[in-house]
């Protein structure tokens, strides 16, 4: 399985309806993050500030709220930004120099909220990795777990959707609010003492580890014990046939 890393992003912009619409049909699931705006509702993007992937810097308007937090706007102030423009600017794939990218769009690209992407999944039986990212300093986790997981059940997507976050915490929380969902540990740097025995105690379907602490030995104690492995972000189709050889289920790319 290939998952689309916050959508099919090396030819539209990352965590945006045109990088998931070309996603869907080429991958077989799609990666996304989600955090909170400053009035609690669920909005797909994935740094904490809003300076990369949109023009905030050039609106007036937003002059004085440097350091640009994602949770320090509204919904209605990120709907203002343009979250597609720097993509064709920064071209950070080279595909629009290649003209691989998809076309820019004449209507600004709009920053979408989790309920938008789970209307567009339903219509597309789409599956969807939500992560959530990690918002402590923010928002209390219960307050987290109950906006996220109720626009999930509210959208009637439990079936499609499951969730992954490098803060465990979120995960049991999770499991606990809506234990149908299925829920995935993200790592990152290096793995937990006794990783079988911590994901059982996570209770846990899967496993999700960067690629540069990933071993072949990790993954068939991983897999003997039931647990599905994804690996992130595997963009070189060799190391990719490489990971499937060990048994991955999945790798994250951001390319086809």
């Amino acid at each position: 399985m290939r998952a689309a890393h916050r959508g099919y992003r090396a030819v539209a912009p990352e965590n945006t309806l045109p990088a998931f619409e070309a996603a869907s049909g080429r991958f077989s699931f799609v990666e996304l993050d989600v955090q909170l705006s400053r009035d609690g509702i669920p909005v797909v993007i994935h740094d904490e500030t809003l300076l990369r992937t949109t023009d905030v810097l050039f609106l007036e308007r937003f002059s004085g709220r440097a350091p640009w937090r994602v949770a320090a706007f509204s919904l209605e102030e990120l709907r203002a930004l343009d979250a597609g423009s720097w993509f064709y600017r920064d071209d950070p794939f080279g595909t629009v120099a290649a003209g691989t990218a998809l076309p820019v769009r004449k209507e600004i690209v709009r920053i979408p909220t989790l309920e938008e992407v789970l209307r567009f999944a339903a219509a597309e039986e789409l599956l969807l990795n939500v992560e959530i990212k990690d918002m402590r300093g923010s928002f209390e986790a219960a307050v987290v777990i109950d906006r996220i997981i109720g626009t999930i059940e509210a959208a009637g997507c439990t079936s499609l959707v499951f969730i992954s976050s490098f803060n465990h915490d979120y995960l049991k929380r999770c499991r606990i609010r809506c234990p149908q969902l299925v829920t995935a540990a993200l790592q990152e740097g290096s793995h937990p003492p006794g990783v079988v025995d911590y994901l059982r105690e996570l209770g846990v379907a899967a496993y999700h580890t960067e690629d540069s602490i990933v071993t072949e030995a990790l993954v068939k104690r991983v897999r003997e014990a039931g647990f599905f492995v994804g690996v992130f972000t595997v963009n070189d189709p060799s190391r990719s046939a490489e990971l499937f050889g060990w048994g991955v289920n999945a790798v994250f790319a951001d390319r086809l």
